[in-house]
């Protein structure tokens, strides 16, 4: 089974371990966390409200829950207000390239500058919405693991990741495993990736 995204250590994030393996080994592991799973987008718009002005809850998993592209848009919209969560956690729902898109804006620029963790796994994102969500992280410098295992990449979702890996040095962990990625893209995103001599050192790229 897939083992659930690690949380970050507060503050800075020197070394990465790869996404769903092993935890971070830091302080934070007592930090106000929530973990839920079969819930409703009814529920997840109940959560994004009070997400938005919540300022303890560093860690939020709503695993295996067949959320929509709505329950994503409105945890977005929580995104751009909420300055304490570092972990958001989406694996195995029901996200197509709306919810990509809208977590990316949410994470463009200065808007969010506190989340570190984002994991879209076995999802439903296709190559735009990859699209999209590159373009928007390419000058966060927050975000240090994002996840896009096991969605529905292909081979035309290299350039758009080729792009945000040689304007975002930030992430040190990057999970592509498990979609329809050839090897000669394979190639090319992780020549972009070793450009970077410090990511490249330390960092975590899985494309497995």
């Amino acid at each position: 089974p897939d083992s659930p995204t690690p949380s970050p250590p507060s503050g800075t994030a020197p070394r990465v371990p790869a996404l769903g393996g092993t935890p971070w080994s830091d302080a934070t592991a007592t930090a106000p966390a929530l973990a839920l799973s079969c819930v409703r987008d009814a529920d997840a718009q109940l959560l994004a409200h009070d997400l938005r002005t919540d300022a303890r809850l560093r860690s939020l998993r709503l695993s295996a829950s067949r959320l929509s592209d709505s329950a994503a848009l409105v945890l977005a919209l929580a995104l751009r207000t909420n300055h304490a969560l570092r972990e958001l956690d989406l694996m195995g729902n029901a996200l197509a390239n709306a919810a990509a898109a809208a977590l990316g804006e949410a994470l463009r620029g200065g808007r969010n500058t506190t989340l570190a963790i984002l994991g879209l796994r076995n999802n439903s994102i296709a190559d735009d919405g990859a699209a999209a969500l590159a373009d928007a992280l390419a000058d966060n410098r927050s975000l240090r693991c994002l996840s896009l295992a096991r969605n529905r990449l292909t081979d035309a979702c290299a350039q758009s990741v080729v792009a945000l890996l040689n304007a975002n040095t930030a992430l040190r962990a990057l999970q592509l495993g498990g979609n329809l990625v050839g090897a000669v893209p394979r190639l090319a995103i992780r020549a972009a990736w070793d450009r970077h001599a410090e990511r490249a050192a330390g960092g975590v790229l899985d494309l497995s």
